[in-house]
């Protein structure tokens, strides 16, 4: 059990690594426009932050919980490969396109894109749930409310998005997100710190 533990840290050093030069590259993209005095533009960094601060944990966490699950089974290290690893790229192309948009000056493809985030993860959250579920591991239970939280709030921004609602909504649905996820589950960020 060791030597796969110490393969799967491995694994999880890589991801951590290529997520987070992806999401400096979507940072890199939000520099470029660093001085623009719109209020929406240090309003949509606001929520990139808070949302940077949230994700860039998920490799460790949600691809660590997922490994531990796998043993040495095939299949499972097959779904690691072909749909956990995946995911977890795809947030970060996301989160590319939400950089993109401000660097644009396009702030409602800036929240319909953060909306995109929430719903990915939501999915990608209930997957590994149900397989804690299948493998009689207790889920954590930071999982059931990330879900609620990201499913909720990424419809109600989506919904606003495209019934065209304000910016003003959707910024404050972003922020409710961000907040509620941040106040309840940091302690669960630095938990294998």
């Amino acid at each position: 059990m060791g030597e796969s533990d110490n393969s799967g840290n491995k694994l999880i050093y890589i991801l951590e690594i290529v997520y987070a030069i992806l999401l400096s590259w979507g940072f890199a993209r939000v520099a470029e426009r660093f001085t623009v005095d719109h209020v929406f533009y240090w309003l949509c960094m606001l929520v990139s932050v808070l949302a940077l601060i949230r994700f860039f944990f998920a490799p460790s966490h949600n691809v660590g919980v997922v490994i531990k699950l796998i043993g040495n089974r095939k299949a499972a290290a097959r779904m690691i490969v072909f749909f956990d690893i995946p995911l977890l790229i795809a947030h970060s192309f996301v989160f590319f396109r939400m950089c993109y948009a401000i660097g644009d000056l396009n702030y409602h493809y800036f929240f319909r894109d953060f909306s995109v985030l929430l719903l990915i993860n939501a999915v990608w959250l209930v997957t590994i749930t149900s397989r804690q579920k299948r493998a009689k591991i207790n889920p954590h239970d930071k999982h059931a409310f990330w879900v609620l939280n990201n499913s909720i709030c990424g419809a109600l921004i989506l919904g606003l998005f495209l019934f065209k609602a304000g910016l003003g909504s959707m910024f404050i649905v972003a922020m409710v997100n961000c907040v509620l996820d941040l106040w309840n589950c940091a302690p669960y960020y630095f938990e294998n710190v």
